[in-house]
């Protein structure tokens, strides 16, 4: 017999796959979705397969196909609901009404009863945002529109690891030092690593997108070869490395480094030529350490911390001795504003001191509210960060300092030296000694670690003194943390740890710029 060329209807399908001895379900008896189902609550007797499937679709249609209309891709519907509105400007209008009535679907009875001018003016506020594409934050990173650029989410950093910087040849101790060129490309940044195995190390970091992935704890996972690349290395035999610089500027000593252990000597390494200069002290100072020192951005002062309290100034190009800054207590920390002008020592007392470098002159003076001895300085254009022995890094708004202080008549412009400061946040994430803080180049990002604990690394988002929650995590091969640097534009954060290892890692925020 031919078989009819037709299609079962719905009703002709639940005939058909209905059972012969007439099946039933129980509502109550069988699982707890199966509840939903009932008219009533005290509805206890079982039903029919076919009433079975009729309930199942009205519910379908009744829930999940409402969540997911299709009707407003329905180019018709629009403009007929459009030509029924008005023409011209009018059309406009009606077509923004009909989404309205669109979104509000079966539901609109509800929305009727709530109805007020107040609702109508928030949707077309809604819709405003699509007629422009204009930025919903205001970017400004000083000046009368802000601190801060408002794009920088805080609690979640989009971090991602590349191939550690110094993989070609890693260093044979810890990782005493590294930072990236002030003035190198920010795609292909210049990246130096310093140790205690008396090695100074240049590589270039290649922008190589294919040549790292994503990864969701501490590993990775890298194809092909790594995106860095050994450009040069220097030995000083008779020098551990404990600190190394970059001489900032523009000028001809750019390429310049400035290398210091605990010899009562330094170097000064010109990576362009290849020149290596050997200061054999400081004239009128008997220090037998000059293991820790700062240089000024625009490369024209160098800062060493030196013994009962001094602050020892040497001339960026001459390296020649010009004046010392006194404290009352040892000198463990010190930080260069970013103009060059003034520069910043704390230590054993807990007090800050800032100092105006062309009058040798301290302009205030304050104590950090931890009280401990002070173990780091951080300072950016708004913000001051003092890291302290016991963990505690106080965070102090630091805005009207040095920029106010040219407009209104320079260092006598301060009060009082003896000044009264509270920190905006004391963040008390690190347990032991906090040994290093830096700010990324906008002062969004604030970098704490400690060298006494592994994974001692944490990342402030200064904008909301919170500290980011998903990076480091456990799992984050950091291990101690000895070192750490931003590049010039925050695209990369370099950290160099006691195995020898450079990590790098991508801040995909400045990256999406």
């Amino acid at each position: 017999m031919e078989r009819p060329n037709t299609i079962p209807t719905v009703a002709t399908r639940v005939t058909r796959n209905e059972p012969k001895w007439g099946g039933t379900v129980s509502l109550v008896n069988g699982p707890n979705r199966l509840r939903k189902l009932r008219k009533h609550v005290d509805e206890t007797d079982p039903i029919s397969f076919t009433e079975y499937e009729m309930r199942l679709r009205e519910r379908f249609v009744n829930t999940a196909s409402v969540a997911s209309r299709t009707d407003w891709a329905d180019v018709g519907l629009v403009e007929r609901q459009g030509q029924r509105g008005g023409e011209g400007a009018g059309g406009d209008t009606s077509t923004i009404d009909a989404r309205k009535r669109r979104r509000k679907g079966k539901f609109s009875s509800d929305y009727d009863d709530y109805s007020s001018d107040d609702d109508d003016d928030d949707d077309d506020a809604a819709m405003r945002i699509f007629e422009s594409n204009a930025p919903l934050f205001e970017s400004s990173s000083s000046g009368d529109g802000g601190r801060y650029r408002a794009s920088l989410p805080p609690t979640l950093l989009d971090v991602v690891r590349v191939r550690d910087g110094n993989l070609c040849d890693p260093n044979q101790s810890v990782v005493s030092a590294c930072q990236f060129h002030p003035n190198s490309d920010e795609e292909r940044p210049l990246l130096m690593t310093a140790g205690m195995d008396k090695m100074l190390r240049f590589f270039r970091v290649n922008d190589d997108e294919d040549d790292h992935d994503k990864h969701g704890g501490g590993g990775f996972s890298c194809r092909g070869e790594g995106t860095t690349t050994k450009i040069h290395g220097m030995q000083f035999p008779d020098m551990p490395i404990t600190c190394a610089s970059f001489v900032g500027g523009s000028g001809n000593g750019s390429s310049s480094v400035v290398v210091s252990g605990r010899r009562p000597f330094f170097y000064v390494y010109d990576a362009a030529s290849g020149n290596v200069q050997r200061v054999p002290g400081i004239v009128g100072r008997r220090e037998r350490s000059l293991e820790k020192f700062r240089i000024s951005p625009d490369g024209r002062t160098i800062a060493f911390v030196g013994n009962d309290g001094y602050i020892i100034l040497v001339d960026g190009a001459t390296r020649q001795w010009i004046g010392d800054l006194k404290m009352n207590g040892s000198a463990r920390a010190i930080a260069f504003t970013n103009d060059g002008e003034y520069v910043l020592g704390s230590g054993s007392d807990g007090d800050v001191y800032r100092f105006h470098i062309g009058s040798r002159r301290c302009v205030e003076r304050f104590h950090n509210e931890d009280g401990t001895i002070t173990s780091s300085l951080a300072i950016s254009s708004n913000s001051l960060a003092v890291g302290a022995e016991s963990g505690v890094v106080n965070l102090y708004d630091d805005k009207y300092a040095p920029a106010s202080m040219r407009r209104g008549g320079g260092i006598s412009s301060f009060a009082a030296i003896n000044a009264d400061r509270n920190p905006i946040k004391s963040i008390m994430n690190l347990t032991t000694s906090a040994d290093d803080i830096r700010f990324n180049h906008d002062g969004q990002i604030l970098a704490m670690s400690t060298r006494r604990e592994t994974n001692g690394l944490k990342l402030l988002h200064v904008p909301s003194a919170t500290v980011f929650s998903n990076w480091p995590t456990s799992k984050t091969p950091l291990k101690y943390v000895w070192s750490m640097d931003f590049s010039p534009k925050s695209r990369y954060m370099a950290v160099g740890n006691d195995h020898g290892k450079c990590l790098l890692y991508r801040l995909k925020h400045y990256w999406d710029e």
